[in-house]
């Protein structure tokens, strides 16, 4: 039985939303704008990309020479709020609300690094000479 889009996009979601950070995204640098993680030998990259008619999600999955994308639906009509099937617009409500997840979640380790530099430039050493890291507060 194969797995569905909306299934996989549902459980990245849930795991980004966990309280103990199942699933942690990190921004990718500025000119690859979008957000990336890691599960295992397989890495996630999350961004836009832009085409004439506006910009859709991407979501990218790669492990060893494997590479699957997965494009967010195409909306229709006024404003693009309409789509092809009932899956198709979950799909989509999905991919918007992890991106938003995403976003959050870098936004709030980075106001929290700026609150705490002192902790975060330990970690950082500790991990640098001593190879392992303390699991922050």
């Amino acid at each position: 039985m194969a797995v569905s889009n909306t299934y996989v996009v549902r459980h990245l979601l849930q795991e980004t939303l966990r309280p103990d950070g199942g699933i942690v995204w990190h921004e990718r640098p500025m000119e690859q704008a979008g957000y990336t993680t890691c599960a295992g030998d397989l890495r996630i990259e999350l961004e836009r990309v832009y085409c004439r008619a506006g910009s859709r999600l991407l979501l990218r999955f790669r492990c060893d020479n494997d590479d699957f994308s997965l494009l967010e639906p195409e909306g229709h009509g006024w404003f693009g709020r309409r789509y092809h099937s009932e899956d198709d617009a979950t799909l989509a409500e999905l991919m918007r609300t992890l991106m938003r997840a995403a976003g959050r979640q870098c936004h709030q380790r980075r106001v929290k690094s700026l609150e705490n530099p002192n902790d975060v430039r330990e970690r950082v050493y500790q991990n640098l000479l001593f190879g392992f890291h303390t699991k922050s507060s």
